[in-house]
């Protein structure tokens, strides 16, 4: 995704493995309750390699004077309600639509379809989109958590098209990640849209950062 804004790709097999894996026999209006073994192990892998990521690697968002001090990032606990399993309502057409930046001007980001999936007794429905390469599906979202316990600017979760079988689609608010922006202000990154603001909190996935008690 452009301006460096999604995660690099970092254990992209990981994630992969854990989302193929939860395509269950699960009703879309239920949360998944059974995930597998090393579920918990994948996740906490993931966590731990992406600290790596920012605490060592060239192209890290933390300001380099602040790397080696760095503690790890901030997570809520694992929670598997927040497992959902989305119906794919596709869209007919792929063309961009303008989504607003961090930095102000507007960029073109192409629209997959809707993910619409219950959680907690309410049904939700959150806007997809392409990545550049036509390989992932990118969502960002805000929730009722924003600009308190988690970043203000919102959340993002990358999942492989490929995932999606029988027009469903697991989504695991738990690999909800901040963008680059809340690490380092110079980039510029996509504002979620409003249909994305969930009026509900996401207490899964990355808490906010702030280098005063990272």
């Amino acid at each position: 995704m452009r301006n460096k804004i999604i995660f690099l790709g970092l254990l992209l097999v990981v994630i992969i493995i854990a989302y193929v894996s939860l395509q269950t026999e699960n009703s879309t209006k239920e949360s998944i309750k059974e995930v597998p073994v090393n579920y918990f192990a994948a996740l906490a892998q993931y966590r731990s390699q992406k600290d790596s990521f920012l605490r060592k690697d060239k192209q890290s968002p933390i300001y380099e004077e602040d790397r080696l001090n760095f503690k790890g990032l901030r997570y809520f606990e694992p929670d598997t309600t927040f497992i959902v399993k989305a119906r794919i309502s596709k869209f007919e057409t792929s063309l961009g639509i303008p989504i607003s930046m961090t930095h102000g001007k507007p960029e073109f980001y192409k629209p997959y379809g809707n993910a619409l999936f219950e959680l907690k007794g309410q049904e939700y429905k959150l806007m997809l989109f392409r990545s550049e390469a036509d390989t992932q599906l990118f969502v960002a979202f805000k929730d009722l958590t924003s600009n308190k316990e988690s970043y203000g600017g919102g959340r993002y979760i990358e999942i492989p098209i490929k995932n999606i079988k029988d027009n469903t689609l697991v989504i695991d608010f738990n690999y909800a990640f901040n963008p680059f922006c809340n690490y380092n202000p110079t980039f510029s990154c996509p504002i979620p849209p409003p249909e994305n603001n969930l009026d509900i909190a996401i207490l899964a996935g990355e808490k906010l950062f702030s280098y005063l008690g990272n």
